[in-house]
């Protein structure tokens, strides 16, 4: 019953988020929160939820509605913290967030799954350690294309520092 419970959730969340309606930009953002908290709290679920935000992020057109998946992957690693239920799945995770990352074109979406990536730095380090060069070439790619913001190149130069120390400490 709680299978069919979660389909039943799941789509309406992505209802929401996919609604194109500006007066509804709040309502999505607190969708994907939920969507997020809702994968941190029904963690033997994760490895579906998961796997299910991803693929309705690669299958999004939308870069708002991406990053909004993006936005539910962060709150449900940032809720789940060092949580050993959600050890299982972090390798899928990472690599499954290390992928997004070499896809990406904007800055928004940049930013976010640096955040994820950091998340998953931070409680599971030796997942990390091992996706660590092939992020910071990105980082770095991002950084030095003159083309780029100086806020975005900052805000990179951040994350990087931030990634750099916490792989020392690993």
């Amino acid at each position: 019953a709680l299978v069919k419970q979660l389909d039943t959730i799941l789509s309406t969340l992505n209802d929401i988020l996919n609604e194109s309606s500006k007066l509804l930009s709040e309502l999505r953002q607190e969708a994907a929160v939920c969507l997020g908290l809702l994968c941190t709290a029904l963690s033997y679920e994760a490895e579906r939820i998961f796997k299910w935000m991803f693929v309705k992020f690669s299958s999004s057109t939308r870069d708002e509605v991406r990053l909004l998946y993006l936005v539910a992957a962060y709150r449900a690693l940032e809720a789940a913290g060092e949580r050993k239920a959600f050890s299982p799945v972090m390798q899928l995770v990472m690599s499954s967030l290390q992928s997004i990352l070499e896809n990406l074109d904007t800055p928004e979406l940049l930013c976010q799954s640096v955040r994820c990536i950091l998340q998953v730095a931070r409680c599971y380090p030796h997942v990390f350690s091992t996706n660590f060069r092939d992020t910071v070439d990105i980082l770095v790619g991002w950084h030095i294309d003159h083309t780029q913001k100086q806020s975005l190149t900052q805000q990179v130069s951040g994350q990087y520092t931030q990634m750099f120390s916490i792989f020392l400490s690993v």
